[in-house]
């Protein structure tokens, strides 16, 4: 019988425990912050400067992307003298999908132009059907929009410009050295990426920041 309790003492205890022997109470660890994301930074309104001029509608980047195109700005203009003419900036889903409905009139290959390829998949399928239906111009435009909602709701960007990490930049008039020099200042940024979209259907330097 003794024994009987002095087993029944030791299967209510813990396993490194003796009998009677309390474990002591665990302090609660503080649970780490998460890394925020590109997404949580400050937008930042980038404006004229000696180094930069504004040809475009609205231009709010992260501040990480604003900081970025500033830093290229000031590269570029030590190199050549010559303002870092930004022609496009953030978008809305809508405008996001006239463009994109242009280069496809155009004939640009958006799956070769566009990096996500899986997103932009859906909008040649939703722009090919709409044509061959003859849906008209803005019911194409309309579906494109609602699906490219759609996509940025999930955090998912068919273009950079609808996360606020990516400007324009005007190719026009820019001789060799001055596209060279461009293409120096961006390397020597890091997180910058230069794509020459001077045979799209309005030619300009695309900066991913």
């Amino acid at each position: 019988m003794v024994l009987g309790l002095f087993t029944a003492g030791l299967e209510g205890a813990g396993a490194d425990e003796a009998p009677g022997e309390k474990t002591p109470p665990q302090t609660p660890q503080p649970k780490k912050k998460p890394k925020a994301g590109r997404d949580e930074e400050p937008l930042m309104r980038l404006r004229g400067n000696r180094h930069i001029r504004i040809r475009a509608r609205s231009v709010k980047l992260r501040r990480s992307a604003y900081d970025r195109i500033r830093e290229i700005g000031k590269r570029y203009h030590e190199a050549t003298k010559r303002k870092l003419v930004v022609t496009g900036g953030d978008r809305t889903p809508s405008r996001q999908a006239e463009l994109m409905y242009r280069k496809m009139e155009h004939g640009d290959n958006l799956l070769r132009l566009y990096t996500q390829v899986r997103l932009v998949w859906p909008l040649v399928k939703l722009y090919d059907k709409g044509k061959k239906e003859k849906l008209g111009r803005r019911r194409i435009l309309r579906e494109m929009t609602k699906l490219i909602t759609a996509q940025v709701e999930k955090g998912r960007y068919v273009s950079r410009h609808l996360a606020n990490t990516a400007a324009d930049v005007r190719s026009r008039g820019l001789r060799d050295e001055h596209v060279e020099a461009l293409e120096e200042a961006v390397k020597c940024v890091a997180g910058a990426r230069l794509v020459d979209e001077r045979d799209s259907e309005a030619p300009h330097f695309h900066l991913s920041l």
